[in-house]
This record gives C-alpha cells, sequence and structure tokens, in this order.
C-alpha cells in the first residue's frame, strides 16, 4: 500500500480491498476456522511476545481473531489487552509495522472475537471492544480500513494476504503448525 492509506470506508465495500485479497472470507467464520487449535497454548504464546514490546507483539491475539472462544479464553484476551495496549503505542516501527499496525490488529481482533462471542463472552469482551472502537478511530494511519475491519457489517475474516496466511502458521498452536523456538523465547 502506498499513498494515502485511506482506502477503506465504514459501511461499504471496498473493491481494492477485495481485489489483492487471496484468503479473505466475508461473514464466513466456518471457512477460516482452524481445526484443533489450541487456544490456552497460543495465548502463552502471546504472553511471551508481550514480553518482548516489539510492535508486532499483538499478531498471536490477531492470529486467532477468527477462533471460537470460551468465557476463560476471553477473559484473558481481555486482561492482555487491557495489560498491553498502551505499550504498543509506545515501540518502533518495525519495517512500516508500528503502533498504528498494532492497534489495527488488535482491535480487529478483539472486535472479531466479540462479536463472533456468546452472550458471555461479548459481557467479558466489552470494555476491550469498545477501546478497540475508539482506538482505531485516533490511529493517524489506516484508521480507515481499521475502522471498516472493526465496525462493518460484512465481517472480514482470514488472512488477507500471503504474508499474513503464513504467518498464522507461525503464531498459532495447532496440528500441523510449526512454531519457531525464536517466537517462544522470553
Amino acid at each position: 500500500m502506498t499513498g494515502d492509506w485511506r482506502f477503506a470506508t465504514p459501511e461499504r465495500a471496498d473493491s481494492v480491498c477485495e481485489s489483492v485479497i487471496s484468503y479473505v472470507s466475508y461473514n464466513d467464520q466456518e471457512s477460516v476456522l482452524i481445526e484443533r487449535v489450541d487456544l490456552a497454548a497460543t495465548l502463552k504464546l502471546a504472553e511471551a511476545k508481550f514480553t518482548h514490546e516489539l510492535s508486532t507483539s499483538e499478531l498471536p491475539m490477531w492470529a486467532i481473531r477468527i477462533q471460537v472462544v470460551t468465557l476463560e479464553i476471553a477473559a484473558k484476551i481481555a486482561q492482555l489487552c487491557f495489560d498491553n495496549i498502551e505499550m504498543l503505542c509506545t515501540r518502533e516501527p518495525f519495517t512500516i509495522i508500528g503502533w498504528n499496525h498494532a492497534i489495527w490488529h488488535f482491535s480487529w481482533a478483539i472486535s472479531h472475537q466479540y462479536r463472533h462471542g456468546d452472550t458471555a463472552v461479548k459481557a467479558s469482551l466489552q470494555l476491550a471492544y469498545k477501546g478497540a472502537i475508539t482506538r482505531s478511530e485516533t490511529l493517524e494511519r489506516c484508521n480507515h480500513i481499521a475502522i471498516h475491519h472493526i465496525r462493518n457489517d460484512t465481517v472480514v475474516m482470514g488472512d488477507i494476504h500471503t504474508l499474513a496466511h503464513n504467518r498464522i502458521q507461525q503464531l498459532v498452536v495447532a496440528p500441523g503448525n510449526r512454531i519457531p523456538a525464536k517466537l517462544c523465547r522470553q
């Protein structure tokens, strides 16, 4: 992406996004669920990533945004959000992945888990979800696409592009996924 990063608009389909995203599904959670994902182990990986305090530390949370979560997992997700969201705002960028990208992806994850959750999950994620909506509106870059992913009636799921698709395999603990040892070290 180059230029004005404001290429998505809430409440409207985005032809630019639809033409370049090869792994995406819209409102089709079943097509993107990862079989036998170990959410508790993935959240341990997420906790380890947060201790690194990088602008990419939120990516394990983003990687599980489409999975069906229990109340216990939702509570852990909310706690990780509250414990780490401010840290993400102060991290140095990794290439183009800076605080805008981190907040966008973390907010996107919270939004999807909230919207896919049952009543108990929604109650557990309510404050984190409200924060996700507010934060996405204040981003310096990517705010329109962030708002699109977080509030739009059409839920954007999937991995969006090949790099994201490949990265998911390293961030979600599930049969067949190989987690590099360096990601697990604290």
